[in-house]
């Protein structure tokens, strides 16, 4: 349902139009996966339907020289979706799908792509069940599909169908030996097929990529459905068969086994060549069916055989309703009625149902027993979905039991929509005749299909239909250097025409300039400008630069947001920063700098022997899409497609491993690509000591810049702590000079002393128990509690009795602590007691269980965390006491959160019971259902080892499944180092078996982020082979095209991953940060970016970063930002990263990787 809100109305350059929109063609250009025109392609563009009717092959269109035809528009209505099949004389394919506009706009017009893939011959099998071959099989392609992002070109859908006639022309049928070969996709695809043999029927089949179209049939069988328990005239529907076998072994060709089929008036049907096995019956909710299937047992579909199965039906709930008019109260046809049914008020709905209503707006609706609520999902034409201010769009949700009957009194009363009218004249009050007003990516367009676009007529006039009553308008109006002020516009009251004054007094301008990577001006590049109000971005214009690569445009409004998206042939896109208009002035964009897009790489490729090697896939993700070829006989290859700057060429072949190559495409000189084999001694990979050496040079360097200014900018206590982590006495300098400077007043001892604790406390305690208990028993008691508890953790695993010694230091000082620190502390203690083999640390975690329990959760969330706490510690002895502590915190986030600690610490005596407790889980949007599970399997790993691995396979993030089994392999390699490297190899497979089940919406769903996290842990771990998982990890970089709308994150992301990969590969890295700039221009661009990049040069180059970072003091400095000026810099945090003994842990804190799962 829609709401109310701000609705833009943005100015655009056009001529003076009549009213009539005229259809639109669309520029569509076909090109090879290196982006080379595809001469005389045909293309047939045929429109998608929701029905079941196969589409008419249409005549093609066919390309012109330069790979371009004109797909014309469709006239009149929504935004319409065609599909597109193209093939070409040398049998290469590809489909896409293009979205076209019901009007021209020539402004906004851009030029779609289609690629053709190569295509080879597969070969493949029919035999029958005992393996004697099948003649005259007819084997049909139907459909391919993407199996890894990482082989995705620009203008390629991930799936697509063939079209009837080009599945009927790639027809193939079985020789005498049953032998056939289907053309398909060359590289990375699934191949969906069927196969029609006499006594076998018709069958559908699908093969992952890589593997042989061996094709065993089977012998099919018959199901025979019939309906119980409704009329089977009321029933003409679906129903389904869902196998529930799920395939096993080596990836293969196999039969699809999901079949479907529409009752007859008799309420059956036979569903004939039903491959054999064990399934059930389903049947998709229907609101107009006044019955509620009821699942039946499972059943077996026998080879040759029928199988007689009943699809029986209950009685259903039943809500009526009705849809109305709200002025005149008459009933509105043709609405869509969505009806939602939930387990009780406020539960997230379990099933939806959709119904539409009469001619006299009545609407009835069936299903199962719930609670349901009504609301309007589509609104007949003409009617707003906007309810008025203060009102509920739908209804109260109402419980009704199977077999009974709801009305909704209520009508689901409509508003009709409104226009906004108005005038536009000039300084001078004269007519604004051609002033061009338009909507951006508004709310209007999408729900009417309209170009979004009014033009002022003769005597400056406009009108704005379709609106919802209480929409929000704010008008932007532009004719040549003129614009208005904008005016917000409450459409209920205003109630009739307005005039618009434009002015070229008012208008902001802006200029600017596009150059290449070296400074030197791009002629001829596309700029458009676009205008953000609030968070609406739509484009207002676009020009082309001249000759010394500059642009300008004029007659915008002031106040409101603006910034560039440039294209140019040859080049990658990008941006420059937003300016903020001011009202007759002229302001410059930051120059925008493009980078090369169309480099070449040559070379040869040759094994060990130094003997050139045919036939490796050669490939790069440094491109606007990825690249691909394969060495010739001679072992050489041209690749086409790079950017320019530092890139890395792949190089695959079988036998060998997987080769990844720093080249620089700008530079003419040949690659030579040299193989090793699968069964060689791996690479050495890791930092040198002179790497390291100069880290630690960088780290006393950036921590002196900030002590030395730490007077007037702050963080002198920080720059004495972690100088204390690697130079102790530095430190304790520091601290001596502070002290005399203010007479005793600051006083860094403490901080030195937290330094010393985290390097040497554990091993004090180890060696000297009574000496580590002395120094914990002289910190506040917080501070020895905390200590006690974190070194006792560690000491369970080398001396229980020291631990208990500890645990016990712990339960002392938690006393003397304030509350409600006291008890979170007194739980973690108590629980520390308990683990160290005392009876006594359950007493010690009642105690804090019952003085949680008279707390209440504040809005601070120091009881909450109190709380938590005490009922997370409690879980494994006392559930109910524990449960009831939980029931206190309301909020989900808190509720989640120490839950999943208490299935931590469950987890540790008995799993099966933490196992039940992820059913307790509430809906939120964090993922601490996922974290619990994770701690469950950390828990069983060292005696379950199995079961711990499967649990990952229930997460439905695959991010979290990848990070837990790099922390597993952490585990594991404390007894077993085998099965640590197996785990971080099974975390590579995951990343690199199914691209797709990633989201980049966030760091956890970055396959790179993963990857080279887990590449760090399998350093750390004695991974065989670093080497590798580091060329893995940097083929798992998304293409240019990932970034087509935001340039600037691919720098960015590139800057993340290079700060990790500095930690096991600073050469990679460095190429990597070459890859945005060179070191000078880098080293230039760095100080108005985020602090990331100073991390990655830090850690990849520690030399250059030294300029950086006094480059950074000094704009501190000049920045006059008193003490916390140093907060915009990084250096402060850069100085914890470089002194930290876990940089990939700092990292993740301060940065922008994925952070592993740690203890509440």
């Amino acid at each position: 349902m829609s709401r109310p809100g701000l609705l833009v109305l943005v100015a655009v350059f056009a001529p003076l139009a009549g009213g009539a929109d005229e259809p639109a063609s669309t520029p569509l250009r076909a090109i090879t996966t290196e982006g080379k025109p595809v001469a005389g392609a045909k293309v047939w563009v045929y429109w998608h339907t929701h029905t079941a009717e196969e589409p008419a092959e249409p005549p093609p269109l066919v390309a012109d020289t330069d790979g371009r035809v004109s797909v014309p528009g469709k006239k009149g209505g929504p935004i319409g979706v065609p599909q597109l099949f193209a093939r070409d004389s040398a049998g290469r394919i590809g489909q896409s799908m293009l979205v076209l506009s019901s009007t021209a706009d020539p402004e906004e017009s851009s030029e779609a792509a289609v690629t053709l893939l190569d295509t080879a011959e597969r070969a493949g099998r029919v035999t029958a069940p005992d393996g004697k071959p099948v003649a005259g099989a007819v084997v049909t392609p139907t459909a391919y599909a993407i199996q890894e992002a990482r082989t995705m070109v620009i203008g390629q859908c991930s799936h697509f169908d063939l079209p009837p006639w080009e599945r009927n022309r790639l027809a193939a049928r079985t020789d005498a030996d049953g032998r056939f070969k289907l053309v398909t996709p060359a590289l990375g695809y699934s191949t969906s097929y069927t196969v029609t043999a006499q006594g076998f029927g018709k069958s559908d089949w699908t093969a992952p990529t890589g593997v042989a179209l061996d094709t065993k049939l089977s012998v099919p069988g018959t199901v025979t459905v019939t309906t119980t328990g409704i009329d089977p005239a009321q029933f003409r529907w679906i129903v389904q068969l869902s196998p529930l076998e799920k395939p096993t072994g080596e990836p293969a060709a196999r039969p699809l086994r999901h079949f479907g089929a529409v009752l007859d008036a008799a309420g059956k049907v036979v569903i004939e060549d039903v491959v054999p096995g064990r399934y059930e019956l389903t049947v998709p909710s229907n609101a107009r069916v006044p019955g509620v299937f009821q699942k039946g047992e499972p059943f077996e579909v026998v080879p040759g055989k029928g199988t007689a199965v009943a699809a029986k039906f209950g009685p259903a709930a039943r809500v009526t309703g009705r849809v109305t008019d709200k002025e005149t109260g008459k009933g509105l046809a043709g609405a869509d009625v969505s009806v939602s049914v939930s387990d009780g008020p406020g539960q997230q709905p379990r099933e939806y149902l959709q119904v539409e209503t009469d001619r006299d707006g009545r609407f009835t609706a069936h299903g199962p027993a719930g609670w349901y609520a009504v609301e309007v999902g589509t609104a007949p034409a003409g009617y707003s979905l906007s309810p008025p201010a203060g009102a509920r769009g739908g209804s109260e949700p109402v419980k009704v039991a199977a077999g009974k009957s709801h009305e909704f009194l209520a009508p689901l009363a409509l508003r009709k929509k409104v226009t906004f009218a108005g005038r536009v004249l000039t300084a001078e009050g004269k007519p604004a005749a051609g002033a061009t007003v338009r909507f951006g990516n508004s709310e209007y367009t999408n729900r009417t299909g309209s170009s979004g676009r009014v033009v002022a007529d003769r005597d400056g006039r406009f009108a704005v239909e379709n609106l919802d009553p209480d929409d929000t308008v704010w008008p932007r109006v532009h004719l040549g250097k003129a614009a208005n002020v904008p005016e917000i516009f409450e459409l209920e009251k205003t109630t009739g025409p307005v005039t618009l004054e434009i002015s070229e007094a008012t208008a902001a301008r802006f200029t600017g300039r596009v150059v290449d990577r070296h400074g030197k001006a791009v002629a001829g590049a596309k700029v458009r400008l676009n205008c953000w109000v609030g968070n609406v971005v739509g484009s207002v214009t676009t020009t082309t630069t001249d000759a010394d690569g500059r642009y300008a445009f004029a007659g915008l409004w002031s106040r409101d947001r603006y910034d560039v998206y440039v294209t140019a042939k040859g080049y990658a896109e990008g941006t420059a920063k937003e300016r903020i208009g001011e009202a007759g002035e002229v302001q410059a964009f930051a120059d925008v700098r493009l980078v090369r897009a169309n480099l070449a790489v040559s070379g040869t490729v040759v094994g060990p022997d130094g003997k050139p090697v045919a036939g490796v896939e050669l490939f790069s993700v440094d491109g606007p899409s990825r690249l691909a070829t394969a060495s010739g006989a001679d072992g050489r290859f041209t690749l086409t497609g790079f950017y320019e700057g530092g890139a890395f060429l792949f190089a695959r072949g079988a036998g060998y491993r997987l080769a990844a190559v720093p080249v620089f495409p700008e530079k003419p000189d040949r690659v030579t690509v040299s193989l090793v084999r699968a069964d060689a001694p791996p690479a050495p990979a890791g930092v040198s000591a002179e790497h390291a050496a100069q880290l630690e040079a960088l780290a006393r360097h950036v921590l002196a810049l900030v002590w030395d200014n730490h007077e007037a900018l702050g963080s002198g206590g920080a720059a004495v702590e972690f100088m204390a982590r690697i130079d102790p006495a530095t430190a304790k300098k520091w601290r001596d000079e502070e002290k005399k400077r203010t007479g005793g007043k600051t006083d860094f001892t403490p901080r030195i002393d937290r330094s010393l604790r985290e390097k040497t406390l554990f091993a004090t305690a180890r060696d000297d128990i009574d000496e580590a208990l002395a120094i914990i028993g002289a910190l506040k008691a917080a501070d020895g509690a905390r200590e006690a508890t974190r070194v006792g953790k560690r000491m369970l695993a080398v001396d229980r009795a020291k631990a208990l010694r500890l645990a016990e230091e712990a339960v002392v000082r938690a006393r003397l602590c304030e509350p409600p620190e006291q008890i979170g502390a007194l739980a973690e203690a108590g629980d520390l007691a308990v683990r160290a083999g005392s009876a006594g640390g359950k007493r010690i975690i009642a105690e804090a269980g019952e003085r949680a329990a008279k707390l209440t959760p504040d809005e601070h969330g120091r009881y909450s965390h109190a709380i938590g706490l005490a009922a997370a510690n409690l879980a494994p002895h006392d559930w109910p006491k524990a449960e009831a502590l939980l029931a206190k915190l309301n909020d989900p986030f808190d509720y989640n959160r120490y839950l999943s600690a208490a299935v931590d610490r469950v987890a540790r005596t008995d799993p099966d019971r933490a196992k039940k407790l992820l059913d307790h889980f509430k809906p939120d949007n964090w993922n601490y259902h996922t974290e619990a599970r994770l701690r469950l399997a950390f828990a069983i790993a060292p005696d379950r080892p199995d079961e711990a691995a499967k649990l990952f396979l229930n997460t439905k993030d695959p991010g979290y499944h990848v990070l837990g089994l790099i922390q597993l392999a952490g585990q594991f390699n404390l007894t077993d180092k085998t099965r640590a490297v197996k785990t971080i190899d099974a975390a590579f497979e995951l990343l690199e078996r199914d691209p797709a089940a990633f989201h980049r919406g966030s760091t956890i769903g970055k396959r790179e982020y993963l990857a080279v996290v887990a590449t760090v842990r399998a350093k750390q771990i004695g991974h065989p082979d670093v080497a590798a998982l580091v060329a893995r990890t940097l083929a798992m970089r998304p293409v240019g095209r990932d970034y087509k709308w935001a340039p600037d994150e691919r720098d960015e992301e590139r800057v993340h991953l290079a700060a990790v990969l500095a930690l096991v590969d600073p050469g990679a890295a460095r190429h990597l940060l070459a890859g945005i700039a060179t070191p000078n221009e880098f080293l230039a661009r760095a100080p108005a970016q985020s602090r990331d990049w100073l991390f990655a040069l830090a850690l990849a180059d520690p030399e250059r970063a030294k300029g950086l970072a006094d480059k950074l003091l000094e704009r501190a400095k000049a920045a006059r930002g008193g003490q916390d000026a140093l907060s915009e810099t990084g250096l402060v945090e850069l100085g914890s990263i470089l002194t930290a003994h876990d940089r990939l842990r700092e990292l993740a804190i301060y940065g922008n990787m994925p952070r592993e799962i740690e203890d509440d």
